[in-house]
């Protein structure tokens, strides 16, 4: 008499793949759909200043995946949104911001929410994980 047991889908975090992509590996695997964030126009807005806040998306039970596949090539722009890179909750006596000045007109999360998920990756994980990285060509960005 054989033994039937029910085999877990393998976790996959995709990270800015386009919907194909995502369609084709929803169907074998269990797929979170996230983004290491999206590029934002400030061309335009960026007279004195413009405060911005990360828009990365991760899933909270990130060590819980097995395989990470990140297009770091995507470059679809998003406008600049004053209410999305506002703090609405502030517990402490400070507030932090990336700003942006002229005359940069695309500020690119995407080098920092790459650096919060290998951060993040490693944090609780027991074994190593599968990273799959479609990257763009070399460009150094300084945070200060």
């Amino acid at each position: 008499m054989a033994i039937e047991t029910k085999r877990r889908k393998t976790k996959i975090c995709c990270l800015d793949l386009d919907t194909d992509c995502l369609n084709l590996l929803n169907k074998r695997f269990d797929v979170y759909d996230g983004s290491l964030g999206k590029p934002i126009d400030v061309s335009g807005k960026n007279y004195r200043g413009l405060n911005l806040l990360l828009n990365y998306e991760l899933p909270r039970n990130i060590h819980e995946y097995e395989i990470f596949i990140e297009d770091m090539i995507k470059s679809d722009k998003i406008p600049y949104n004053k209410e999305e890179n506002t703090r609405t909750e502030v517990f402490g006596s400070e507030e932090y911001y990336f700003v942006s000045t002229p005359p940069q007109t695309v500020f690119d999360p995407c080098p920092f929410g790459s650096s919060i998920l290998n951060e993040k990756m490693h944090q609780f994980r027991t074994r190593p994980a599968i990273q799959i990285a479609f990257q763009a060509p070399f460009q150094s960005i300084e945070y200060f």
